[in-house]
């Protein structure tokens, strides 16, 4: 006859046994080839990633550099507007002297 605390064992037991059965079903090794092209994959989509970063940030840098060769080119216009304008104004006041 089995005493209570031998039950609980034996019932424990089984129970691991069951869900080691049942594990050992469910489990699903990765094979060195399907890990190879998983990794290729990964490899594949990070460096089309990376390249379309890159097409993006030399788009940017060259639309950058327009802009400040556009600002650069105002700016020097517009001192050259200020400076004409002050040779007027020294003008205008030297004859009026």
């Amino acid at each position: 006859m089995i005493s209570g605390r031998q039950s609980d064992t034996a019932g424990a037991s089984l129970h691991h046994v069951e869900a080691r059965e049942s594990w050992d079903k469910s489990e699903k090794y990765v094979t060195r080839e399907e890990l190879a092209e998983a990794l290729e994959g990964a490899e594949k989509r990070l460096e089309s990633n990376l390249e379309e970063q890159f097409r993006t940030q030399k788009l940017a840098i060259g639309s950058l550099r327009t802009m400040i060769t556009d600002t650069d080119m105002l700016l020097e216009r517009l001192l050259e507007r200020l400076e004409t304008s002050a040779d007027r104004v020294g003008e205008t006041v030297d004859r009026e002297l």
